[in-house]
């Protein structure tokens, strides 16, 4: 079965967003860690796609329906996909006011930040056709492994060296105890 996957490639936002209004994206409900992400952890991603950091792989099966009519089922990732789709449509505003970026919306920004996400390319794993047992066994597996990292976990200035900590407060992902 290890044989069966392919190499990962990459996809850029702007790839995303023409396959969901071209109706080819599937945006699958499986069984992730947190059903709905707050704006705060939407910003961090989008601040991280702004600013070039790496992001966790999405992976995604590739499926024909129709005769030379691909379907696209993002089947982990899909919050990432989603958070991008909707900020893109400025359905939400950024709400790290640390961020260099403040709170923009995406018609907001300079123009050079929003070509920035349209270019930004997440490593995409693509999948073969699975049944859905081995499908939500991998994606469950992903979710557990995912998981062992986010465990609560109290972190100060003394543990991390970050340059803007103040922007991962908002989420929850740092919290400062020596008052810096």
């Amino acid at each position: 079965m290890a044989s069966d996957f392919p190499l990962p490639t990459w996809r850029s936002i702007k790839w995303f967003k023409k396959a969901h209004d071209e109706s080819r994206l599937v945006l699958k409900r499986t069984r992730e860690r947190s059903l709905i992400w707050s704006v705060a952890q939407k910003s961090l991603l989008i601040d991280s796609v702004l600013r070039g950091y790496p992001v966790p792989e999405i992976y995604v099966q590739e499926k024909t329906d129709e005769p030379e009519k691909e379907h696209y089922v993002v089947v982990d990732g899909r919050q990432r996909v989603q958070a991008c789709l909707e900020y893109i449509d400025d359905k939400f505003a950024l709400a790290l006011d640390q961020s260099h970026w403040g709170c923009a919306s995406f018609s907001d920004l300079a123009l050079e930040d929003r070509h920035s996400i349209y270019t930004y390319s997440f490593l995409v794993r693509r999948l073969p056709p699975l049944n859905e047992t081995d499908l939500l066994t991998i994606v469950s597996r992903l979710n557990l492994i995912a998981m062992s990292f986010e465990e609560p976990t109290e972190l100060d200035s003394s543990q991390v060296d970050m340059a803007e900590p103040d922007i991962w407060s908002p989420a929850g992902l740092y919290l400062n105890t020596h008052g810096e």
